[in-house]
């Protein structure tokens, strides 16, 4: 289950994906849709929050990292204080990375399911 959803938004969102994948907007899964078009849009903005969050902390890290190596005892190039910088963050970067590629695929469903929606709105407008 999804963090910060209910079980019975869980168990919408499930549907609406299997409904995506079925291929078929039917009016009667309006309400369905329109439920996890909601979830999906309340996940977007958490995953929203942790991508920043990451990449914030991701700067901050590398910023620190960047300073210890120029003040160390054995001063060093701002090139190779940075280079140090970039491995002492790398596990974090690989981090932020996996925030937003979720981020992405949290989006890419929300606006799958949207189109879904406007197709059945725009089938039900023209009595399809």
């Amino acid at each position: 289950m999804a963090p910060g959803i209910s079980e019975q938004e869980n168990r919408v969102l499930i549907r609406v994906i299997e409904m995506l994948g079925s291929g078929q907007a039917l009016a009667q899964d309006l309400e369905d849709y329109v439920v996890g078009f909601h979830v999906l849009g309340n996940l977007a903005a958490s995953a929203q929050a942790e991508t920043e969050t990451a990449e914030m902390n991701t700067k901050i890290a590398w910023a620190e990292a960047f300073a210890t190596a120029k003040e160390g005892e054995n001063k060093v190039s701002d090139m190779m204080a940075k280079a140090q910088a970039d491995i002492a963050v790398a596990d974090l970067k690989h981090r932020e990375i996996l925030k937003r590629e979720r981020l992405h695929k949290i989006r890419a469903t929300r606006d799958s399911v949207q189109e879904a929606i406007w197709a059945i709105k725009s089938l039900t407008k023209n009595g399809g």
